[in-house]
């Protein structure tokens, strides 16, 4: 039966500088050629992570923390937050913290309201003041935190999600858009059962598709929380290959003993 390998980018497939070595290619290129099933799952939107993965191949992908999820070749799948209650979030934080910054991730598009550039250099978005309820295709509210701004969690709708990346970001999806929302249909879609999956991550936002894995495997730099919940811990870490080098070791070295 197939297996799926999936894994986390910043922090965890991509080295610091946001780039992928040609041995990490190689290695998910032998993977594939041997049947495995590559997802990349993250916190990132489409476009903005398929301009740093570049020629990497892959087979279905979770985009925006699971608000994106695309399953296989055109076939995708967006959780989008009613515009009214994320309008009323975005209220609530400006009339407790005053000026808040805030930026949002619709289907087709990305708004701030402030300029975030320092947070997301790689990331164009488009100057928005968020008085007026426009944007009906909303995927993702960010906030940043920090010492005059924050999230209380009753601000939340019913059916939304809060993440916390990095300590430092709060991320507002709808309920299923998680990264482990997005794995189990993506599972469903190849009919495949959670023990067949074998994940990455480095982040807290990681923990619960490296919990409900068949084999969770944390990365050597990863939050000392993730690697608590994790099978595996790799010998190397994400400047040195690894996840690639994890693969070979383990799994790769295995499937050429069977053939």
């Amino acid at each position: 039966m197939k297996k799926i390998i999936v894994s986390d980018l910043d922090g965890t497939l991509l080295k610091e500088d946001k780039t992928l070595s040609e041995y990490t290619k190689m290695v998910i290129e032998k993977l594939k050629s041997a049947g495995f099933i590559f997802v990349i799952a993250t916190a990132r939107p489409k476009d903005a992570a398929l301009k740093l993965i570049g020629d990497l191949p892959f087979d279905a992908a979770i985009f925006q923390n699971g608000a994106h999820v695309l399953l296989a070749d055109s076939k995708e799948e967006y959780a989008v937050i009613e515009q009214q209650a994320a309008y009323a979030i975005i209220q609530n934080i400006s009339e407790v913290t005053g000026q808040a910054n805030v930026a949002i991730e619709t289907i087709t598009n990305r708004y701030a309201n402030f300029d975030c550039s320092s947070l997301w250099p790689d990331v164009t978005f488009a100057k928005e003041n968020f008085r007026t309820a426009t944007h009906d295709d909303i995927l993702k509210i960010l906030v940043p935190l920090g010492e005059n701004q924050f999230f209380d969690k009753s601000w939340l709708k019913q059916g939304l999600h809060l993440s916390i990346a990095e300590g430092k970001l709060a991320m507002i999806t709808k309920e299923q858009a998680t990264k482990w929302g997005g794995l189990t249909r993506i599972l469903a879609y190849h009919n495949l059962p959670a023990e067949k999956l074998i994940s990455f991550g480095d982040d807290l936002i990681d923990c619960e598709m490296l919990q409900k894995a068949g084999r969770g495997v944390a990365m050597k730099n990863a939050l000392p929380e993730v690697k608590t919940v994790a099978n595996n811990i790799t010998v190397d870490d994400n400047n040195h290959d690894g996840v690639a080098r994890w693969l070979e070791e383990n799994i790769l070295k295995d499937e050429l003993k069977q053939k």
